[in-house]
């Protein structure tokens, strides 16, 4: 039972922070890395992907999870 509601506090963070991520990618992903002259948002792109790779990890372990019964 605990490690259903870790997994549950797991992808609520993620997809909050995956709300934050992006709000902050609008605000200063138009600023140009120093030696490469592009703009960081392409950079700062990876943080939304992996928030996403991990959100889905996170449900595909709580559905295995739940389908197990192991936790009960």
């Amino acid at each position: 039972m605990l490690s259903i509601v870790q997994i549950i506090v797991v992808i609520a963070l993620q997809l909050v922070l995956l709300k934050v991520c992006i709000n902050w990618i609008d605000k200063v992903g138009d600023t140009l890395t120093p030696g490469l002259r592009i703009p960081k948002k392409y950079i700062y792109f990876l943080f939304p992907v992996n928030l996403v790779l991990v959100t889905v990890f996170e449900a595909a372990r709580l559905v295995e999870l739940l389908r197990s019964k192991s936790w009960a």
